[in-house]
C-alpha cells in the first residue's frame, strides 16, 4: 500500500478516499534484502536528479555509504543497469545514461500509449467514488501549482505520481500497474535531468490536460480517454523547475 514514506505527500495521501487501501506500491523494488533496500534508494536519487546524465557512481563510495558488502551494492547496479538508468563497462566502471533528446522523445511516444492504455482501461472499469478521488487529487495539484506556471517541485511531482497511480489503479490490471510505474520512475529521471526549459508543460496547462483525462474517464469514452493520456504524456507530465 500507498504511504507517505514512498514519496507520497501526507497531504495529497489524504485525497484518496475510497481508493485508500487499493493502491499498490509500484515504487517497491523487486530486488529483496540489502540489495533491494540500496537498490531502491540508488534508483530514488537517479529519479529525482541526484546522479547526472553520465556521471561516474563509484561502487567503493556506495559501499562505504550503505556500510554493506561490495556483493549486494553491485546487484543493485546490475539491476539498475537492467532497468535502463546505468551504463556498467567491466574493469573501467558505472556511469548514469547520457541519451540524445531523441532517444527520450522515444521514450516519452512509447509511455504516452502505455499511459494512454491505462486511462482506457480504467474508463471502461472504473465506480463512481474513484472519480471523485482522481478530482481531488488534481484539485490539490492545482492549489500546489496556483503561484508558479514556470515548473514544479518535487513535493508536486509525488502528487502527480498519486493521480497516474489512482488511475492505474482504477484500470484493475495490478500487473501492468507494476510495469507502467517503471516507465513513471524513468520519466522523473528524464523530467529532473532535462531541468528548467527544457520540453515540459506550464502547470496551468498539465492541470488543464489532466482535467479532461478525468471528464472522459468519468463519462466512460474509452478512446477518447487514450488519446488525452497519450497526448498529455507525450508532451511531459510536468516539467521541473532547478
Amino acid at each position: 500500500m500507498v504511504s507517505a514514506s514512498a514519496g507520497v505527500t501526507n497531504a495529497a495521501f489524504g485525497l484518496l478516499g475510497g481508493l485508500q487501501g487499493k493502491i499498490d506500491d509500484s515504487r517497491i523494488d523487486m530486488l529483496g534484502g540489502k540489495a533491494g533496500r540500496i537498490c531502491s534508494e540508488i534508483e530514488r536519487r537517479l529519479a529525482r536528479g541526484a546522479y547526472r546524465f553520465g556521471e561516474a557512481i563509484s561502487t567503493n563510495e556506495l559501499v562505504e555509504e550503505f556500510g554493506a558488502s561490495r556483493a549486494p551494492v553491485v546487484t543493485a547496479l546490475n539491476h539498475l543497469r537492467s532497468a535502463g538508468y546505468l551504463n556498467i563497462i567491466p574493469q573501467v566502471g558505472c556511469r548514469v545514461i547520457a541519451p540524445s533528446a531523441r532517444e527520450v522523445d522515444d521514450f516519452f511516444c512509447l509511455f504516452g500509449k502505455v499511459e494512454g492504455a491505462m486511462a482506457g482501461f480504467a474508463a471502461a472499469r472504473h465506480d463512481a467514488g474513484e472519480i471523485a478521488a482522481l478530482r481531488r487529487i488534481v484539485a490539490h495539484i492545482e492549489e500546489e501549482t496556483s503561484n508558479n506556471d514556470r515548473g514544479t517541485g518535487e513535493s508536486v511531482i509525488d502528487s502527480i505520481w498519486l493521480f497516474h497511480e489512482s488511475i492505474w489503479t482504477i484500470a484493475r490490471s495490478p500487473m501492468e500497474a507494476r510495469r507502467v510505474g517503471a516507465y513513471w520512475r524513468m520519466a522523473e529521471f528524464f523530467a529532473f535531468n532535462e531541468g528548467k526549459g527544457d520540453g515540459g508543460k506550464p502547470p496551468s496547462r498539465a492541470n488543464a490536460e489532466r482535467r479532461a483525462i478525468i471528464d472522459a474517464i468519468a463519462e466512460r469514452q474509452v478512446e477518447e480517454s487514450e488519446r488525452l493520456m497519450e497526448r498529455y504524456v507525450r508532451s511531459r507530465p510536468f516539467s521541473v523547475e532547478r
